[in-house]
Protein backbone atom coordinates (compact mmCIF):
# COMPACT_ATOMS: atom_id res chain seq x y z
CA UNK A 1 0.00 0.00 0.00
CA UNK A 2 1.48 3.37 -0.98
CA UNK A 3 2.42 5.80 1.74
CA UNK A 4 0.61 9.13 1.94
CA UNK A 5 2.40 12.00 0.21
CA UNK A 6 3.21 13.55 3.58
CA UNK A 7 5.63 10.67 4.24
CA UNK A 8 7.78 11.35 1.16
CA UNK A 9 11.49 11.94 1.75
CA UNK A 10 12.02 15.35 3.32
CA UNK A 11 13.40 18.08 1.09
CA UNK A 12 14.61 21.59 1.70
CA UNK A 13 12.83 24.61 0.20
CA UNK A 14 14.05 25.68 -3.23
CA UNK A 15 17.12 27.95 -3.01
CA UNK A 16 17.21 31.30 -4.75
CA UNK A 17 18.37 31.46 -8.37
CA UNK A 18 20.95 34.10 -7.45
CA UNK A 19 22.58 31.78 -4.92
CA UNK A 20 22.59 28.96 -7.48
CA UNK A 21 24.06 31.23 -10.15
CA UNK A 22 26.93 32.17 -7.85
CA UNK A 23 27.58 28.52 -6.98
CA UNK A 24 27.54 27.57 -10.67
CA UNK A 25 30.08 30.33 -11.45
CA UNK A 26 32.37 29.00 -8.72
CA UNK A 27 31.84 25.36 -9.71
CA UNK A 28 32.71 26.07 -13.35
CA UNK A 29 36.11 27.36 -12.20
CA UNK A 30 36.70 23.97 -10.58
CA UNK A 31 35.73 24.71 -6.98
CA UNK A 32 34.56 21.32 -5.75
CA UNK A 33 32.82 22.68 -2.63
CA UNK A 34 30.55 24.83 -4.81
CA UNK A 35 29.67 21.79 -6.93
CA UNK A 36 28.94 19.74 -3.82
CA UNK A 37 26.71 22.52 -2.46
CA UNK A 38 24.75 22.57 -5.72
CA UNK A 39 24.37 18.82 -5.62
CA UNK A 40 23.18 18.83 -2.01
CA UNK A 41 20.68 21.61 -2.72
CA UNK A 42 18.97 19.85 -5.61
CA UNK A 43 19.51 16.10 -5.16
CA UNK A 44 16.87 15.77 -2.43
CA UNK A 45 14.13 17.44 -4.46
CA UNK A 46 14.92 15.37 -7.52
CA UNK A 47 15.09 12.17 -5.47
CA UNK A 48 11.71 12.99 -3.92
CA UNK A 49 10.13 13.56 -7.33
CA UNK A 50 11.61 10.35 -8.72
CA UNK A 51 10.52 8.48 -5.58
CA UNK A 52 6.90 9.51 -6.19
CA UNK A 53 7.12 8.74 -9.94
CA UNK A 54 8.57 5.29 -9.25
CA UNK A 55 5.61 4.25 -7.13
CA UNK A 56 7.32 5.26 -3.89
CA UNK A 57 9.90 2.50 -4.31
CA UNK A 58 13.05 3.71 -2.52
CA UNK A 59 15.46 1.27 -4.21
CA UNK A 60 14.15 2.14 -7.69
CA UNK A 61 14.29 5.88 -6.96
CA UNK A 62 17.89 5.55 -5.79
CA UNK A 63 18.81 3.67 -8.96
CA UNK A 64 17.04 6.15 -11.25
CA UNK A 65 18.81 9.18 -9.76
CA UNK A 66 22.30 7.79 -10.43
CA UNK A 67 22.52 8.35 -14.20
CA UNK A 68 20.85 10.65 -16.69
CA UNK A 69 20.64 10.25 -20.44
CA UNK A 70 19.38 13.49 -21.88
CA UNK A 71 19.08 15.15 -25.27
CA UNK A 72 20.15 18.72 -26.06
CA UNK A 73 19.82 20.93 -29.10
CA UNK A 74 23.31 22.48 -28.93
CA UNK A 75 26.49 21.91 -26.93
CA UNK A 76 30.01 23.26 -26.92
CA UNK A 77 33.14 21.23 -26.18
CA UNK A 78 33.04 22.25 -22.50
CA UNK A 79 29.55 20.74 -22.12
CA UNK A 80 27.52 23.95 -21.89
CA UNK A 81 24.07 23.03 -23.26
CA UNK A 82 21.10 24.71 -24.89
CA UNK A 83 17.75 22.95 -25.10
CA UNK A 84 14.83 23.35 -27.49
CA UNK A 85 11.17 23.52 -26.55
CA UNK A 86 10.15 20.87 -24.00
CA UNK A 87 13.74 19.63 -23.60
CA UNK A 88 14.06 22.42 -20.99
CA UNK A 89 11.39 20.90 -18.75
CA UNK A 90 13.30 18.14 -16.95
CA UNK A 91 16.69 17.69 -18.64
CA UNK A 92 18.56 20.34 -16.59
CA UNK A 93 17.10 19.06 -13.31
CA UNK A 94 17.93 15.43 -14.13
CA UNK A 95 21.49 16.34 -15.16
CA UNK A 96 22.06 18.24 -11.90
CA UNK A 97 20.85 15.33 -9.78
CA UNK A 98 22.60 12.47 -11.60
CA UNK A 99 26.08 11.25 -10.80
CA UNK A 100 26.77 10.68 -14.50
CA UNK A 101 25.14 12.64 -17.34
CA UNK A 102 25.42 11.54 -20.97
CA UNK A 103 24.07 13.99 -23.52
CA UNK A 104 22.91 13.31 -27.07
CA UNK A 105 23.44 16.50 -29.09
CA UNK A 106 21.30 17.24 -32.15
CA UNK A 107 23.50 19.89 -33.79
CA UNK A 108 27.26 19.58 -34.43
CA UNK A 109 29.23 20.13 -31.22
CA UNK A 110 30.46 23.73 -31.15
CA UNK A 111 33.99 24.85 -30.28
CA UNK A 112 34.96 25.61 -26.67
CA UNK A 113 33.34 28.83 -25.49
CA UNK A 114 30.88 29.13 -28.41
CA UNK A 115 27.96 29.07 -25.95
CA UNK A 116 28.18 31.98 -23.53
CA UNK A 117 27.78 30.68 -19.95
CA UNK A 118 25.01 33.26 -19.39
CA UNK A 119 23.11 31.80 -22.39
CA UNK A 120 23.55 28.15 -21.45
CA UNK A 121 20.49 26.34 -20.10
CA UNK A 122 22.82 23.91 -18.32
CA UNK A 123 26.50 24.57 -17.52
CA UNK A 124 29.08 22.01 -18.54
CA UNK A 125 29.95 21.19 -14.93
CA UNK A 126 27.05 18.70 -14.92
CA UNK A 127 27.92 16.98 -18.23
CA UNK A 128 30.20 13.94 -18.35
CA UNK A 129 29.98 12.88 -22.01
CA UNK A 130 28.67 14.38 -25.26
CA UNK A 131 27.48 12.22 -28.15
CA UNK A 132 26.56 13.71 -31.53
CA UNK A 133 23.27 12.27 -32.79
CA UNK A 134 23.73 11.07 -36.37
CA UNK A 135 21.58 12.68 -39.05
CA UNK A 136 18.32 10.93 -39.83
CA UNK A 137 18.46 8.69 -42.89
CA UNK A 138 17.09 10.18 -46.09
CA UNK A 139 13.33 9.90 -46.29
CA UNK A 140 12.63 9.92 -42.57
CA UNK A 141 10.08 12.42 -41.40
CA UNK A 142 11.70 15.85 -40.95
CA UNK A 143 11.87 17.37 -37.48
CA UNK A 144 11.91 21.14 -38.04
CA UNK A 145 9.30 23.36 -39.75
CA UNK A 146 11.83 24.48 -42.39
CA UNK A 147 12.65 20.83 -43.14
CA UNK A 148 8.94 19.99 -43.35
CA UNK A 149 8.41 22.78 -45.91
CA UNK A 150 11.41 21.63 -47.97
CA UNK A 151 10.21 18.00 -47.78
CA UNK A 152 6.71 18.95 -48.94
CA UNK A 153 8.09 21.09 -51.79
CA UNK A 154 10.31 18.23 -53.00
CA UNK A 155 7.43 15.79 -52.73
CA UNK A 156 5.19 18.07 -54.79
CA UNK A 157 7.87 18.27 -57.54
CA UNK A 158 8.31 14.51 -57.79
CA UNK A 159 4.67 13.41 -57.55
CA UNK A 160 2.72 13.17 -60.81
CA UNK A 161 0.03 15.80 -61.18
CA UNK A 162 -3.42 14.84 -62.20
CA UNK A 163 -4.60 16.33 -65.43
CA UNK A 164 -8.21 16.63 -66.44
Amino acid sequence: MPLPMTEAPRTQPAPSQDADAELVRRAVTGEMRAFEALYRRHAGRVHGAVWRLSGMNEARAEELTQEAFIRAWQADETGNLRFRRSQRNFNPLMAMAARVTIVEVEEPILPRGAIDPDDAHLPGIYVHRLVKVPAAPEGWWPQRPADVSRYEAEKAKTSPTATA
